[in-house]
């Protein structure tokens, strides 16, 4: 039996919100491993001084700020219904 469009659009969806799952948890993990670095770096302000960490911290702290827009930007974009399809359903 073959299936059905709108079969064929749920299961095209469902790869869709699969893919986009997985790339939120991956900026997610980044934004860890990258707050854990500057946890780190922060520590390391009685032994390096102040300007020391906040040099270190810039690249840092500058990237965790694109991430979290980037994550921003993704949850906007799918609740704002841009990223319908003609048929009501969400391609993220």
């Amino acid at each position: 039996m073959t299936p059905t469009y709108p079969y064929i659009l749920m299961r095209n969806d469902a790869q869709q919100l699969t893919a986009a799952r997985a790339e939120r948890g991956r900026i997610e993990a980044e934004i860890a491993g990258l707050e854990d670095n500057a946890d780190s770096l922060s520590e390391k302000t009685a032994t390096w001084g102040v300007a020391r960490v906040d040099r270190a911290m810039a690249p840092i702290l500058r990237r965790i700020g694109e991430l979290r827009a980037e994550l921003a930007g993704r949850a906007a974009g799918h609740h704002s219904g841009k990223n319908r399809t003609k048929h009501g359903n969400f391609c993220t």
